[in-house]
């Protein structure tokens, strides 16, 4: 029982039950071996599988909405839901996310990532529909750790008051993060233990006395028991259900059943083994410092305690639970709880520090307003996580902490510039018992400072100088320290003098280094790892009020960018935030209104050295990603390897490529291209190229006995088997693509049932199709989600019966370069697009950058570049279609270099690691 043959639910439900089984060991070992390779959430996902796949089963998703909560545990629903081909993406930039994601898939109706939202929205979601009438299935799996937090409880009690049609699954596998903790986890262990021994329908339960029907105990990887329990859930005619699955984290992996926390969250690791692939450390993470660091000054102060929410190993406290677990207190996810329980301990004169991630710590914030803050309580946040976090995205990236932190009266708020400075904080805020402070700091290794054996307190409010200079001052809060050092040197060679200084504190600010430094340079720029609002905004309030903007100072702040941010690694993410030293360096040069000059050696990789004076090198970005795809490697390789296999010639229907320099190079090698098969002689070798060819063509060439070897994309494929699965669904077919071309051609022609052709929205009200009909729509794969998403919404407004591919799983390619395009154009003056001026895919690229105002031009080569296009400009973006090779790129670099001066640079996408299967037949060629 192959997952290949499952692209969604629906197809899922059309097995049999007793196909259930193999199918749930098959997903199991999918899961493994993608986190594997990506690395993520592991142990939750495992733990649920027979769950994933009976609820899709029962349930008719995506029109019945299924809500999972934090969204750790959904890798396998994303892998039923159509994103199977996307899951080594997970996680990287422009990858899946590690969570459920509401742009993602029609399937993830919620997004998640922070615990106990799902049956706040699923009841929201009830009362929507039925405000409207219908009577869809809304369902919320959440977690036994999940329970604890007060959100769930809430939940639970207006879903009761509500009497609303609502389906609340449990999964109950005595797991958070950590093991759980508290008397609900308690409860749950205890009925499930009753249940052994009485009938479950005698068992009284908390949930009953809520008024949710109760079903369960149930074992959640006994399918037999799932499915009916679930039918049960979706036929119940009215009220809220609860049923109460129980699973084991980690299930069917076995060094995940051994491992303390389940592999809940892992590296790359070794399939046989278990073991995780980790780099050698080059430092300590800053988590660690400060967990070893509190040890430390709790073994000088026994009224130094510890509060964490369910976080122990993710906030460091371990170490500290490890050496004093008598004033360690973890009170499960319940963060709000959290701040206020160690303001209980701050009033009675403890010294708590409350370790809890700066997005979580959102969750808390009117504790912290109302009681903790307006108290003068002395409760010391430890903010881990501040700034960009990498592959966990925006729903853990530290960005707005300093801003709803610096804004309450009588708050210390600091910024580790590295570890010997948390070190010194945490030493710090133990002095301070007149008010609450707080210590932010960044996911991962330090820079390798040298860690004190014992902090020392800092003076409140006191920044320091770590380089002095004369012209520019960079003022940085937190662990952009070291890019502002880099930058300052790098300014140095342009001979601009720059004073950096680490602020050390957002709140209360250095009055007098901040406006001795506004007062002795021409400008000063603010650097931090926050949002608007935050440690610029109060330095610009303090040059307001003390007349320091009224002359000639230029001032600016450099802040993360006002969107949230997809992730990334987290290097390439501070630089499209333009928040490393290349940007800093910018930055001041568009401060101070100067371009970069300077006697300098520019060594091009391609060319002589050259020595250059006085004149400014042209800035060359490249797009990443660019050039060929999988599908055309793969049906250049099937080419050439049918060459090697078989004399020549070997007969190619269509051009492989719309690129006339790798056409010839076939050529040369003994490939003839032809456009119709008569043009092939009876028996002879014959492809077909990567758009594919219709039902006829392959008749034809079986019965002139020609050897064929189908180059046709698989992505191609899946459209053409999709279309197949639509017709005997008993669904019109609509196809959005472009008349005449040729993979619109063959996938009209593999289909039998006519195939209604839309190329733009003002098609769909011409087609001959009636608004009852069932529908389903597929898409030429040389379309980006971008050119298709406007058309689509379309046929959506007019047929209520409407199914087609998950907007996400359109060809990766074609997105993926015209995102880049567009994030060229946010950098460069003019972009030059590699590729064949009969590619579709490399017009469009130039017409995307038309659209965002920058000149672009298609070239065939380099010998098509004008020198009028770039001998005013400061950058060149260059870019290549999919059919373009990177010889071709390489060619045009060397030409700009033979005009000018370069200095090169890649755009920071996602990485292309498909690699699409060679056909049998060739593969051992």
């Amino acid at each position: 029982m192959s997952l290949h043959t499952i692209e969604s639910p629906r197809d899922l439900r059309l097995r049999s039950h007793a196909d259930l089984k193999p199918i749930a060991e098959e997903l199991r070992a999918e899961t493994v071996r993608f986190v594997s390779k990506t690395g993520g959430h592991l142990g939750a996902g495992l733990g649920v599988i027979e769950l994933t796949v009976a609820l899709h089963y029962v349930f008719d998703t995506p029109a019945d909405k299924l809500i999972w909560d934090v969204g750790h545990q959904a890798y396998p629903h994303k892998i039923l839901t159509g994103r199977r081909e996307r899951m080594h993406t997970l996680r990287s930039g422009g990858g899946l996310s590690g969570f459920t994601k509401r742009s993602e898939s029609a399937y993830d109706p919620f997004g998640a990532a922070h615990a106990a939202t799902s049956i706040s929205a699923a009841l929201g979601m009830a009362a929507a529909r039925n405000l409207e009438g219908q009577r869809h299935n809304i369902v919320a799996v959440i977690g036994d750790g999940s329970m604890s937090a007060g959100m769930a409880n809430e939940a639970l009690n207006n879903a009761a008051s509500s009497g609303g049609r609502l389906t609340v699954v449990l999964n109950d596998n005595a797991m958070s993060i950590a093991p759980p903790v508290g008397a609900m986890s308690a409860y749950l262990s205890t009925l499930t233990r009753t249940s052994r021994t009485q009938d479950p329908a005698r068992i009284g339960t908390l949930f009953e006395d809520l008024g949710f029907e109760y079903v369960g105990p149930i074992d959640g990887h006994d399918l037999e028991e799932l499915v009916p329990a679930l039918e049960h859930a979706r036929d119940s005619a009215a009220g809220p259900l609860l049923v109460h699955v129980v699973t084991k984290k980690g299930k069917g992996y076995p060094p995940a059943e051994k491992s303390d926390d389940c592999y809940h969250s892992v590296g790359t690791f070794d399939i046989a083994t278990g073991i995780q692939i980790k780099s050698v450390a080059k430092a300590p993470t800053f988590t660690r410092v400060f967990g070893e660091t509190l040890v430390k000054e709790a073994r000088k102060d026994p009224r130094i305690v510890a509060v964490t929410a369910a976080m122990p190993n993710g906030t460091g406290l371990d170490i500290f639970g490890r050496a004093f677990p008598e004033r360690m207190f973890d009170v499960g996810i319940a963060e709000q709880h959290a701040v206020t329980f160690a303001a209980g301990l701050a009033a009675e004169g403890y010294k708590p520090f409350c370790a809890i991630y700066s997005t979580f710590l959102q969750r808390g914030y009117d504790q912290v307003v109302h009681d903790v803050a307006l108290q003068s309580l002395p409760v010391r946040f430890a903010i881990d996580r501040a700034g960009y976090v990498g592959a966990d995205g925006p729903t853990h990236a530290g960005s707005f902490d300093v801003a709803y932190l610096a804004c309450l009266p009588g708050f210390v708020v600091m910024a580790a510039a590295d570890e010997e400075e948390l070190a010194h904080m945490v030493a710090t805020a133990v002095t301070i018992d007149d008010g609450p402070c707080a210590i932010r700091y960044p996911r991962g290794e330090g820079f390798g400072s040298p860690v004190p054996e014992s902090g020392r307190p800092i003076r409140i409010g006191k920044g320091r100088i770590v380089r002095q200079g004369r012209d520019v001052a960079l003022l940085s809060l937190g662990a952009r320290l070291a890019e502002c050092r880099k930058a300052a040197d790098e300014l140095a060679r342009y001979g601009i003098s720059v004073t950096v200084a680490d602020a050390r504190f957002a709140k209360p600010l250095d009055v007098g280094l901040i406006l001795g430094m506004a007062d002795e340079h021409e400008a000063l720029i603010t650097i931090e790892e926050g949002s608007i609002g935050g440690f610029g905004s109060h330095v610009a309030q303090l040059l307001l009020e003390h007349g320091r903007l009224d002359g000639g100072l230029k001032a600016r702040s450099m802040v993360l960018p006002d969107v949230f941010t997809e992730q990334d690694d987290p290097a390439a993410m501070y630089a499209r935030a333009k928040l490393d030293a290349n940007g800093i360096v910018a930055k001041v040069f568009e401060t101070l209104n100067r371009e970069p000059r300077v006697r300098r050696s520019v060594r091009f990789p391609f060319s002589p050295t050259r020595t250059f004076e006085s004149r400014t090198p042209i800035r060359v970005l490249l797009a990443k990603p660019r050039g060929f795809c999988a599908g055309v490697v793969r049906a250049i390789d099937i080419v050439e390897r049918a060459l090697q296999k078989h004399e020549a010639p070997v007969y190619v229907r269509h051009e492989i490529v719309h690129n006339r320099r790798v056409v010839d190079t076939l050529k040369a090698k003994g490939a003839k291209f032809v456009e119709e098969l008569d043009e092939i002689p009876n028996g002879a070798i014959a492809i077909f190229s990567a758009h594919g060819v219709p039902k006829r063509v392959e008749a034809e060439a079986a019965a002139r006995g020609l050897v064929v070897h189908n180059a046709t994309c698989p992505l191609v494929t899946k459209v053409h088997n999709q279309a197949k699965r639509y017709v005997a669904q008993g669904r019109r077919v609509v196809l959005i693509g472009h008349a005449g071309h040729p993979e619109v051609e063959g996938t009209i022609g593999q289909v039998s049932a006519p195939i209604a052709l839309v190329q733009k929205e003002g098609d769909v009200e011409k087609l001959n199709i009636p608004v009852d009909a069932p529908v389903g729509y597929i898409t030429q794969t040389t379309l980006s989600v971008d050119d298709t998403k406007g058309i689509i919404a379309a046929p959506r407004q007019r047929f209520p019966d409407l199914v087609g591919p998950d907007i996400r799983d359109i060809c990766y390619a074609t997105q993926n370069r015209q995102w880049a395009v567009r994030e060229l154009c946010r950098e460069v003056d003019v972009v030059l697009v590699v590729g064949a001026q009969n590619s579709s895919n490399s017009n469009r690229l130039c017409e995307i950058s038309q659209q965002m105002g920058v000149p672009s031009h298609l070239i065939a080569d380099s010998s098509e570049i004008r020198r009028e296009w770039i001998d005013d400009v400061r950058a060149v973006g260059v870019t290549a279609g999919a059919s373009a090779p990177e010889e071709l790129v390489s060619e045009v670099i060397r030409h700009l270099a033979s005009l000018r001066p370069v200095e090169i640079s890649t755009l920071n996408g996602p990485e292309e690691v498909i690699e699409f299967k060679l056909p049998v037949d060739l593969a051992r060629v």
